[in-house]
């Protein structure tokens, strides 16, 4: 088994292949191919909430959250989080929107901002 880095990118194309890698249903490694419905997708996810999704017909059941969503060249695009509640297309948050948040938790402010008049 070849290990590889993971590279991170920006997002998807519509109708991009991608890979789902994910364990449902316990079934660890489980791999699935679709592509990319829409990579801005962004449903209610509580009430008047809204976030931006990558949006793909890879198909998944309980337990594909938390997998990766790679590209044919081995790119993560994505994470994914939810599966469609009315068939087997899945949500994940793009690795960008992860990158991100983790910068902004984890790297001090600027001492410095930039001058505004």
């Amino acid at each position: 088994l070849e290990f590889r880095r993971v590279l991170f990118r920006s997002l998807p194309r519509i109708g991009q292949s991608v890979w789902a890698v994910g364990s449902p249903m316990f079934d660890a490694g489980t791999i699935s191919r679709g592509v990319v419905c829409h990579p801005h997708r962004n449903p209610v996810i509580h009430k008047d909430l809204r976030m931006d999704f990558i949006h793909t017909d890879a198909a998944g059941t309980l337990g594909s959250s938390g997998g990766g969503l790679f590209t044919d060249d081995g790119v993560c695009v994505g994470i994914i989080t939810r599966k469609h509640p009315m068939n087997d297309t899945m949500y994940a948050v793009p690795t960008e929107r992860i990158h991100e948040s983790l910068c902004g938790m984890f790297l001090p402010p600027d001492p410095f901002p930039p001058f505004v008049e």
